[in-house]
Parts: structure tokens; sequence; C-alpha cells
């Protein structure tokens, strides 16, 4: 996709790619969207120390802004490390949630990360509950591993809720 940048959270000649302020920024925009509860749905970001701290700069994820003709249009990160996969997080803002160039957006994350980063699949788990994610995980090409009972943390609900596993293999790219 011409005008498609995924910027990584790091340092190049000792300069961050993505800046204090860019990272406070999405912040601020997630929290006005009103997804943070959706996004975070365990209760283990509520802040922007926190987002900062465990999503962003953690070396235990990878972490990409998505920016499409200079425009940002969210960020995603990966998680969870094992030596064929990996788990990804979306975050597609809002107001480009009917816009069908973000299931594009989404598809070239997928390839960027299985191909570029060597996993051989990638994967997500959500409550069961967030239809929204789930239709956009499957538009993007992720295929449904299983339902299972107490899969996920709910923070809302302050107990352990029905989740799914999507993933997506190298193989299953569109």
């Amino acid at each position: 996709m011409e005008g498609l940048e995924f910027i990584p959270y790091a340092h190049y000649n000792g300069v961050p790619l993505i800046l204090d302020s860019e990272i406070k920024a999405l912040w601020d925009r997630t929290v006005r969207s009103g997804v943070v509860n959706l996004l975070f749905h365990d209760g283990s970001v509520i802040n922007y120390e926190e987002f900062t701290i465990l999503v962003v700069k953690s070396p235990r994820t990878h972490f990409w802004k998505i920016e499409y003709n200079h425009a940002v249009w969210g960020y995603f990160w990966l998680n969870r490390f094992e030596s064929t996969h990996a788990y990804c997080h979306f975050m597609a803002f809002p107001n480009f949630w009917g816009d069908p160039r973000i299931v594009d957006i989404g598809k070239e994350a997928m390839k960027m990360v299985l191909n570029g980063l060597s996993f051989e699949m990638i994967m997500g788990m959500l409550p069961s509950s967030n239809t929204h994610a789930l239709n956009y995980l499957r538009a993007v090409g992720l295929q449904e591993g299983g339902t299972f009972p107490k899969l996920v943390w709910s923070a809302e609900e302050d107990k352990a809720v029905e989740g799914k596993i999507l993933y997506i293999t190298k193989e299953n790219l569109v």
C-alpha cells in the first residue's frame, strides 16, 4: 500500500523513531476514543505510564505506530514471543473503523511480521464479547482456533470470561 508506514519503537543513531510526545498522543487518543477497557480488557494498562512501560518501551514487546498518508491510523504490538509465534494486539482508531483500508493495513501488518520477523504464526486472544475486534481480525485473515471458557480476564466484570483464540500463518496470508 503506497503511503503506508509501520514505524517501530526503536532508536536510530540514539534517537527514538517514536518520540515520548507521540507516545503520549497515542495514549491520549486511545483514551478519548473510549476503547481502553476493550484494548486492555484484563486491566493491565490503565494509564499513560503503564502504556509506555508495559507496551511501547518494554523489552518484551515490538511496537509499531501506523501511519497512512501521514495520518496516524493506530498502532499494534507483539508480545509473548515463542520460537514459532507471538501474540498481536491491534488498535485502529475508531474514526477509521468503517474505512475498508484499515483491513488492508491489518493484512500488510501481518505480512510484515510473518515475513520480516520470521514467525510461523501470529495469534490473537480476546473476549468472545468483543465482536467488533473478532470481525476485524477475521477480515484481516485470522482464523478461529477455538472458543474457551474462562480464557481471558475481564477487569470490567472482575472475573475470567469466555474467549477466542485466532491465528494466521504464512500460508494463510491474503
